[in-house]
């Protein structure tokens, strides 16, 4: 006997379903009426199969994953573009309709099968953010910079990073992820009603941010780059799943040669399950996804110590992608600072930016870009030579 939580209230077959099951050896256990309804029973009762149509309100994707994912959820649905998006929202094996509620029941019967369950029949979940396995694939990159806690200047990098690779002929998108001080579009000066982050979010859980539509939601802040706002008040970020992030960066790629992620210094793991939000999701997707990572760390004595304690949270959330680390607001070249961060295990080249505050500073008191406002600093020459790395791998 099969054991079904059925949620396809707008199925027109569905109580005919309910009816036929149990002569197919299906047992349906609830039939819920929205996602959050779903979702108290999918948790309540781990061993069932989530059968589940496209016109099921507030359906999302972070609520299919927080269901169990490809692995135990089943789309259900009569036309091609509830299929599609089905699909988009994570469902692993998606059944149309057959003529008769017996059919389908058969059809369903066929698609849960034995399934991929763990210990004591409790059904797996798709992977946790450490799990997680990058699909880079031919198109854009995606260049993580993070930086341990204390303000070691990870948005004047970010954005000095993404001016520069403009220059050089690519098409560039630098997004704030900070979920713990966002102050990219505080920097340039933009005025945002809304975070343009937020609704890449959820039009990615809706199924709905294909197409192109990322661009739209970016401000064109240079020639050549633009910029997807972050929160626009910290206590939003719940707002920020991971199954939606992994989503934006993927449509990032698509439709930018080269995007830069401004990312919050916490690589804490949190709690996971169904009903866990995570505040470090912004910068563990983004670390899982990107193809080089910038680390970014004070030029001082405190700088170094705060980057080897945090290495090691660094080099888990990375699964492979190569590391430069940006000793930033030096004095010249320090050969002590450098040997002390690799007897620390800090394993990766280290590129220097001169400390420039007079011309930085008043660059980013006037909400103008370091070409704008600051074009003749050293700064900008050394953040071109961090450019030329980053993207050669």
């Amino acid at each position: 006997m099969i054991a079904i939580l059925l949620a396809a209230p707008g199925l027109t077959q569905e109580p005919d379903l309910v009816v036929a099951a149990p002569t197919r050896g299906v047992t349906v256990l609830r039939r819920c009426v929205d996602a959050v309804d779903l979702l108290a029973a999918a948790a309540a009762d781990p061993q069932a199969h989530v059968v589940v149509s496209a016109t099921l309100p507030r359906l999302s994707g972070d609520a299919v994953e927080r269901m169990g994912g490809p692995h135990r959820v089943v789309g259900l649905c009569d036309n091609d573009v509830d299929e599609r998006r089905l699909h988009e929202l994570g469902a692993g094996t998606v059944v149309r309709v057959a003529d008769t509620a017996g059919g389908t029941v058969q059809r369903l019967v066929a698609a849960c099968g034995p399934g991929e369950q763990g210990p004591g029949g409790v059904w797996t979940t798709t992977p946790s953010l450490a799990d997680r396995t990058p699909d880079h694939g031919p198109s854009g990159r995606v260049v993580a910079v993070w930086g341990p806690m204390g303000a070691p200047g990870r948005t004047t990098v970010a954005l000095g990073l993404a001016e520069v690779l403009a220059e050089r002929g690519y098409r560039v998108c630098a997004v704030d992820a900070d979920t713990y001080a966002p102050s990219m579009a505080l920097a340039l000066g933009v005025v945002e009603d809304t975070s343009g982050l937020i609704v890449a979010c959820r039009q990615a859980e809706s199924g709905v941010l294909t197409d192109g539509r990322l661009t739209g939601l970016t401000r064109r802040v240079g020639d050549g780059w633009h910029l997807l706002g972050g929160l626009s008040s910290v206590d939003r970020w719940p707002e920020l799943r991971a199954t939606a992030l992994d989503r934006v960066w993927a449509a990032c790629r698509e439709e930018f040669d080269v995007v830069v992620v401004d990312i919050g210094f916490c690589l804490e793991r949190d709690d996971t399950g169904a009903w866990a939000r995570q505040r470090n999701a912004a910068a563990l997707t983004a670390l899982a996804a990107a193809d080089h990572v910038v680390a970014v760390a004070d030029a001082s004595p405190t700088g170094v110590v705060r980057l080897a304690a945090a290495w090691p949270a660094l080099e888990t959330a990375v699964p492979g992608a190569p590391v430069t680390v940006v000793r930033n607001r030096g004095s010249g070249r320090d050969r002590e600072w450098s040997r002390a961060a690799a007897a620390c295990g800090v394993r990766a080249p280290v590129h220097d930016v001169p400390s420039d505050p007079r011309r930085v500073g008043r660059s980013w008191a006037r909400g103008l870009s370091l070409r704008e406002g600051a074009r003749r600093s050293p700064v900008r020459g050394a953040l071109a030579e961090v450019s030329r790395s980053v993207v050669a791998g």
